[in-house]
């Protein structure tokens, strides 16, 4: 399935939407780069850690999948708005840092790096 999100629509809809709504729309935003609307997101509360809802990679949280794709400047919006560094996803127990090097990320990785995100083994 394709996934596609467009803020206008996420702000339309966010006052009616319930908190699993929300947070799968963080997910997926996070997954596919928009960082307009994490924004939106986290300004109406949604928890940058709490891991994806079943269904929306469910083993990770937001971070995580951010790192993995390199979108920069979400990873940036995530930590600054409190995500965790340490948060270690639960299959294959790796902090974001390390999502970020499994995928090549070597700009994302960098930045976690800096934040003081170091080790990925437990």
């Amino acid at each position: 399935m394709r996934w596609r999100i467009c803020t206008a629509d996420v702000g339309r809809l966010l006052p009616g939407a319930n908190g699993d709504d929300r947070h799968r729309a963080l997910a997926i935003a996070c997954q596919l780069g928009k960082l307009e609307t994490v924004r939106l997101l986290l300004d109406a509360g949604e928890d940058p850690n709490r891991y994806n809802p079943e269904g929306f990679h469910s083993h990770a949280t937001p971070l995580h999948h951010a790192a993995l794709a390199g979108h920069l400047e979400v990873v940036r919006q995530l930590v600054d708005r409190g995500a965790r560094l340490d948060l270690r996803d639960h299959l294959w127990r790796s902090t974001p840092f390390g999502w970020a090097e499994h995928g090549g990320q070597v700009e994302t990785a960098r930045y976690l790096s800096e934040k003081g995100s170091k080790s990925t083994s437990p």
